[in-house]
């Protein structure tokens, strides 16, 4: 492997300018690339790198590239699969430069036969497929030709992630090559812990493996709470302080929580319920939607003053709000006293 102030360069075997054997089939004629550097190396740079290509050179006497639309010269990539592409990253075509920029010699081209020395040079930039590990020719029978492959050169530096890593593919990509676990940021707030097998190749089922833990970021906790009467009807009660609001989820001036996540929440209401001989009516909502309520009419309990509560559990999407919304009667307060509290927090994100 070589490193100059632009490009590093990983050598192989097969640098020098190689003859092709004359044979009579397609693919006949092969040389595997066996190169400095572990393949696991390799990739490694390749993620870290903003780009990376390799030049092959191909020199022919009568040879073509192609025949009667069956291609008979190809290249293996890194995961064992035949590419016809031999300019650019056009995966799964049969491309050259001379053929993709429309100045092919009429004595040569991937699509034609006919005598003479020419050549293409061509340079391949697929990095999913990238390095060649070994390159195939045929259909070369009474024919001469010459290949010359390049090392891989890769150049610049691979943009970083702001954000958490979302993936096994991510933390390699930003230049973490130790497998072991790692926590990956699956949802807004809330991260996976994942076994990464940094040795394996992406694609292997076994790169990334799941583990089912979880550790919560970004959720919610708030005990809000009133020391005065609020007697609004038709009306969300508001809150005059607070003993938690993480997250800071649940505006106080409003009364109204916004779920940072998806989640299952818990909610409680209580209060101090002062209408002397009156009905009393507060619902917890969703969306505006009644979720839970608690009610009290009058001459049903044996004193004019109770201590009344409701708890709910609620699934919530993202952006979600939940509110205590008073439809009639009055919560006490006063002198101090902190009798009214809404209590709301994440039991797991989903």
């Amino acid at each position: 492997m070589e490193t100059d102030p632009v490009a590093t360069i990983v050598l192989h075997d097969s640098m020098e300018t190689k003859e092709v054997d004359r044979c009579s089939h397609p693919g006949c004629y092969g040389r595997k690339v066996t190169y400095e550097a572990s393949l696991k190396q390799i990739v490694s740079l390749m993620d870290q790198s903003e780009s990376c290509e390799q030049q092959m050179i191909y020199g022919c006497f009568s040879a073509g590239g192609k025949n009667d639309e069956m291609p008979h010269s190809w290249w293996i990539d890194r995961h064992g699969r035949p590419q016809h592409d031999w300019n650019g990253a056009n995966a799964g075509e049969h491309t050259c430069n001379c053929g993709l920029h429309g100045d092919c010699s009429d004595r040569w081209s991937p699509d034609a036969e006919a005598p003479g020395w020419e050549s293409d040079t061509g340079v391949i930039a697929d990095v999913a497929a990238l390095p060649i590990t070994e390159i195939r020719f045929g259909e070369s029978e009474g024919e001469r030709a010459t290949h010359t492959l390049g090392g891989l050169t890769c150049r610049g530096e691979a943009a970083r992630s702001e954000n958490p890593e979302t993936s096994c593919s991510s933390i390699r990509r930003d230049g973490n090559t130790r497998s072991g676990y790692h926590l990956i940021n699956k949802e807004n707030g809330r991260f996976e812990v994942v076994l990464c097998r940094m040795d394996l190749e992406e694609t292997d089922p076994d790169f990334q493996v799941e583990t089912g833990a979880t550790i919560q970021s970004g959720g919610a906790i708030f005990d809000a709470y009133r020391t005065n009467n609020y007697n609004t009807p038709a009306s969300v009660i508001k809150y005059e302080s607070s003993n938690v609001n993480i997250g800071n989820a649940l505006q106080l001036s409003t009364g109204i929580f916004t779920a940072p996540i998806a989640g299952i929440y818990a909610f409680q209401f209580h209060c101090f319920n002062g209408d002397h001989g009156t009905d009393f009516l507060v619902y917890i909502r969703q969306n505006g939607a009644r979720k839970a309520e608690i009610r009290k009419y009058s001459g049903t309990m044996d004193a004019d003053f109770d201590m009344v509560g409701q708890s709910v559990i609620l699934q919530l999407s993202r952006n979600d709000q939940v509110d205590v919304y008073l439809d009639y009667g009055d919560v006490y307060g006063g002198a101090g006293r902190i009798y009214t509290h809404f209590i709301g927090y994440l039991l797991q994100a989903l």
